[in-house]
């Protein structure tokens, strides 16, 4: 068994959010914090993930950060035939915390039966992000996007190997002993790993899967 040590704090941005906040927390595989109704989904309106970024992209901790990346949703909106939620992202320095970058939309999501798809701005092509409901041995071709710029992507062959419960993390306001799950995938070269936490993401990033395959 796994376990996850977690926390949660608040969100220090001139927006108001709703409480579901993310924030990767220092693991050996990197993790997230989950801080939402057990039963919600991934595409959920005011939610909010939180991840340290270098110049080298998103990290497992703060060392060495230069910025927090925030991703959020908010708001509704129609891309050809799909009702979608909008994720709006901006940045944070450490540095100097009062700096912020101009808050961008990043992406439109929407979800059908535990499958998260993406449409990048300017474009009305779906592509799968995430398969939370994926079995041990099945196969899928995802989209792996930038976590800068959701236009660059690269579609990937991944297999789900194994899942796991990953115990320990923050659910709702309580924390306790629920077990949460976690998927292992691996491309199809053989070598590469993801980790999915359900209704989260990646652990390295909602939207940071893409820098695995560079």
């Amino acid at each position: 068994m796994k376990f996850f040590p977690a926390w949660r704090s608040s969100l220090n941005h001139p927006l108001t959010y709703e409480t579901n906040t993310y924030h990767p927390i220092p693991f050996h595989l990197c993790a997230w914090a989950i801080c939402q109704r057990p039963d919600a989904t991934f595409v959920e309106e005011g939610k909010v993930w939180e991840t340290y970024i270098s110049e080298k992209g998103p990290l497992a901790s703060w060392k060495g950060a230069d910025c927090i990346k925030t991703y959020y949703i908010k708001g509704d909106t129609i891309v050809g035939n799909h009702a979608c939620k909008k994720v709006y992202t901006f940045e944070r320095f450490l540095t100097v915390p009062t700096r912020l970058t101009p808050t961008s939309l990043y992406a439109c999501l929407y979800e059908e039966a535990g499958r998260v798809y993406l449409i990048a701005p300017n474009s009305e092509t779906p592509g799968l992000l995430y398969d939370f409901g994926m079995q041990v041995g099945e196969t899928a071709t995802f989209r792996l996007v930038d976590y800068r710029n959701a236009q660059n992507a690269v579609n990937a062959t991944l297999t789900m190997t194994d899942k796991w419960e990953g115990e320990g993390l923050v659910i709702g306001h309580q924390i306790a002993g629920r077990k949460t799950p976690v998927i292992t995938l691996i491309r199809d070269n053989g070598t590469d790993l993801v980790f999915w936490v359900e209704r989260v993401g990646d652990v390295c990033g909602p939207f940071s899967t893409w820098l695995t395959y560079i």
